[in-house]
């Protein structure tokens, strides 16, 4: 009869650790979603963007971020970088793709605060053999946020 009990408390036991578990994770799942829509793309206003050679193989992506929400905080934000070669800058029609990369910015900005940003940018291959002009684009993907 001990055995019986022992055995019914530890799954009584281990069905209510599991559902608080189960609970806080949903819960922390819908935390992050909301986190990622918290502040809209025209929220965010990058400024003195560039990309400037890396003293190692590669690139670095700098600028300032200003956080122009009013309520949240910015963690950090996904950019996809589009990196060209134009045989003439002013006619996009001579440009092929000859690099991309998608990167994370991890920033703490507060709200109505900008900050700097400094992303090294590793590349290989043709990226570092513009036979043209290097142009490139950028795009912001996703946006997390915070209280």
């Amino acid at each position: 009869m001990t055995n019986l009990l022992t055995l019914k408390h530890w799954l009584v036991t281990t069905v209510l650790i599991g559902s608080a578990a189960q609970a806080l994770f949903a819960d922390g799942q819908q935390e992050d979603r909301s986190a990622s829509t918290n502040i809209a793309k025209t929220e965010l206003a990058f400024r003195d963007v560039a990309i400037q050679p890396s003293l190692q193989d590669g690139y670095v992506f700098a600028g300032r971020i200003e956080n122009r929400s009013k309520r949240y905080s910015l963690r950090s934000v996904a950019i996809r970088l589009v990196f060209y070669d134009c045989a003439d800058r002013s006619d996009t029609s001579t440009c092929g793709v000859i690099g991309e990369r998608h990167e994370t910015i991890y920033v703490t900005i507060a709200p109505g605060q900008e900050e700097t940003f400094k992303e090294p940018i590793y590349v290989f291959g043709d990226l570092l053999k513009v036979k043209g002009e290097f142009v490139w684009r950028y795009e912001v993907l996703s946006i997390k946020a915070g209280r």
